[in-house]
């Protein structure tokens, strides 16, 4: 089974649209075994070139601040569960 790129393009968007406060974002990806380290190394650089900040400070950011504390909790023991 080839990894082809939309696919991490549309988890990477999923997660990060409205900063990740949608309830319907992705919260689970099943992954054969055969493919599972490939997918995850490159689902993992597909992270880190997303741009993190204000958008309100720069145009290209693709993920922005959350919108309360409560919000920053559930993603903080979210983290630390993993």
């Amino acid at each position: 089974m080839p990894i082809l790129n939309w696919q991490f393009k549309a988890i990477v968007d999923s997660r990060v649209i409205n900063s990740g406060q949608v309830c319907n974002c992705a919260e689970r990806v099943y992954v054969q075994k055969g493919i599972y380290d490939q997918f995850v190394n490159r689902l993992g650089e597909a992270m880190q070139a997303v741009q993190f900040g204000n958008p309100a400070e720069r145009n290209d950011i693709a993920m922005g601040p959350l919108i309360n504390a409560s919000a920053l909790e559930r993603v903080e023991q979210k983290w630390r569960a993993q």
